[in-house]
């Protein structure tokens, strides 16, 4: 942040209706205090599910037999139309060609493809230029700062209709699986974090009683 709030983080919700934010934003300043890891990951773990629910929702409609009768360069000239100017880690995700990156012990997935090279896959494959062109026009609903009532969210939403997708199933079982990994990490670490504390944390010596000092005086005399 900057101006008057230099130095405070700032949450945006997505739901533009939500009664808990004003005006779709939160302010929490940098020296309120050291906040709970996990009571801030179980904050985000429903906006986590939901977003992994859209992008598996998007995989299983790509996975689909797209058959269109419709010539190779005409599907080119709509793939040029839709295709964004700066390709996004969203959409080289759900054709399956994101590059990961690695920093420090963390992976994740930073460098996007540029225009010329899903152009490139598109002219060379034809099989694939339906699935492409797919991609391009559904991809952005799986970017973290829609809503669930936007209307890029909702053509998601009727192309796994139209292609025979159960979002729902897909959604259930997303949530049972994130929600689950997350209380097994969770318990983990709380259960190493009692550990380390109990082991850094001093033990009491035990109490033998008085000690009595004895001391042993010779005398000069007979052996």
């Amino acid at each position: 942040m900057h101006g008057g709030r230099l130095g405070q983080q700032i949450d945006m919700c997505r739901e533009p209706k939500c009664p808990q934010h004003r005006g779709r934003y939160s302010y929490g300043s940098s020296s309120s205090g050291k906040k709970d890891f996990w009571e801030q990951r179980a904050q985000k773990l429903k906006s986590r599910i939901e977003i992994e629910s859209r992008k598996r929702t998007l995989k299983a409609i790509l996975a689909k037999s797209i058959d269109w009768k419709i010539p190779h360069d005409q599907g080119l000239l709509i793939l040029d139309a839709i295709l964004p100017n700066s390709p996004t880690v969203e959409l080289a995700e759900a054709l399956g060609i994101a590059k990961s990156g690695k920093s420090q012990a963390r992976a994740f997935p930073r460098e996007a493809p540029n225009r010329d090279l899903i152009r490139n896959i598109a002219r060379a494959n034809r099989q694939r230029l339906p699935q492409i062109i797919l991609a391009a026009a559904l991809f952005e609903a799986t970017k973290e700062y829609q809503w669930g009532e936007s209307g890029t969210v909702k053509r998601l939403s009727e192309a796994a209709k139209c292609f025979k997708v159960d979002e729902k199933k897909i959604q259930k079982a997303t949530d049972a699986e994130m929600s689950a990994d997350f209380k097994k990490r969770r318990a983990a670490s709380e259960a190493r974090k009692k550990a380390a504390d109990t082991k850094a944390k001093p033990q009491k010596k035990l109490d033998d009683g008085p000690k009595v000092h004895t001391s042993i005086r010779w005398r000069k005399g007979r052996a």
